[in-house]
């Protein structure tokens, strides 16, 4: 893939700085090739190991390569070479987070001709992080320093386009994130409201079922005001037909008693009557032959009789009431008439034909 092939380490670009570094020393060694003997065997130290390292790299030994590149540093630190080669075998590790500080620590050692790929790479990192802003620029420093690079320009598009379609992803997903959070709002208010009208249609029912239950209630209570009312109507008629009853058979007991003194008071009246009578007719008799001796003496005259006791065949016989005669005719009077004539013919007259008129 050719975006693939862009985003790498360009080794012939690292040996050419090389070289042009070579350049660069060896004239300030020649200068001061007196005073600064242990520095050149230092250098030419660390530049066989840079070389031993150079081959394992080229055998893809990318690990012995990093150990000869990381001796190199300690042999000489000041130059930038082994820094920035032991940042080319960390990045074919694909251990782009290691290699980047080591592209900074080379950077700061190195001239310009190396500072253009240093940035290159640094670009090439930044890339593979998506990290599109910080490998923009890193590119744009690259070409200010050799602006005929063509691998930089064309890295420099490709991230370029990478950015915007990482900025139209990104507006994408925020739009979709904020349509998903427009949705789950209206999900949320949706929900709201429908609890809301759940909760309405509850406190609804819940108050028509409060009113049913105190209509209810209230009807209960009128039934139960109702049937105490009956009841105590049914009572009061109980009661009312008891005291009546009572009533009833009080009266029927008082008149069963006066009817039984009634009774009792005829009764002996009937017998004070007869002991009466009995008497009267023994006076009677006994006047009787009072009066038939006296007629016998006087020639058979005697009193007048009273028209009606004559029809009746009574002949009366003169004289005066006695006491218990008169308390038996007004004890009559409470009786009917009939009565008190015959009580009355009982005691002024006696049986027998009508007299002979003595006038």
């Amino acid at each position: 893939m050719k975006t693939q092939n862009k985003i790498t380490m360009g080794k012939n670009k690292k040996q050419n700085a090389r070289k042009l570094w070579l350049v660069g020393a060896t004239a300030g060694l020649l200068v001061l090739a007196g005073a600064l003997g242990t520095f050149v065997y230092k250098f030419n130290t660390a530049d066989a190991t840079i070389a031993q390292g150079n081959r394992a790299f080229a055998a893809q030994d990318y690990a012995a390569a990093l150990e000869k590149y990381q001796a190199a540093q300690q042999s000489a630190p000041i130059f930038a070479e082994p820094f920035y080669d032991a940042a080319n075998a960390l990045y074919k590790q694909s251990k782009f987070q290691e290699a980047q500080p080591l592209l900074q620590e080379a950077l700061a050692r190195s001239n310009e001709s190396i500072a253009e790929f240093i940035r290159f790479n640094l670009g090439n990192i930044a890339f593979n992080a998506q990290q599109f802003d910080q490998a923009i620029a890193q590119y744009e420093d690259a070409l200010r320093l050799n602006p005929e690079d063509r691998d930089a320009k064309y890295n420099l598009e490709l991230a370029l386009l990478q950015q915007q379609q990482q900025q139209q992803q990104q507006e994408q997903n925020q739009d979709q994130q904020n349509q998903d959070q427009q949705n789950q709002d209206q999900q949320n208010q949706d929900q709201q409201n429908q609890d809301q009208q759940n909760q309405d249609q509850q406190n609804q029912d819940q108050q028509n079922q409060d009113q049913q239950n105190q209509d209810q209630q209230n009807q209960d209570q009128q039934n139960q005001d109702q049937q105490n009312q009956d009841q105590q109507n049914q009572d009061q008629q109980n009661q009312d037909q008891q005291n009546q009853d009572q009533q009833g058979q009080e009266q029927k007991d008082q008149q069963s008693q006066q009817g039984q003194e009634q009774k009792d008071q005829q009764s002996q009246q009937g017998q004070e009557q007869k002991d009466q009578q009995g008497q009267d007719q023994q006076q009677q008799q006994a006047q009787q032959g009072q009066d038939q001796q006296q007629q016998q003496a006087n020639g058979g005259q005697g009193e007048p009789t009273d028209k009606q006791g004559q029809e009746q065949g009574y002949t009366y016989v003169p004289g005066e009431l006695t006491r218990e005669q008169a308390e038996q005719i007004l004890a009559a009077v409470g009786g009917n008439s009939q009565t008190l004539m015959e009580k009355l013919q009982q005691y002024l007259y006696v049986p027998g034909g009508t007299p002979e008129k003595d006038w």
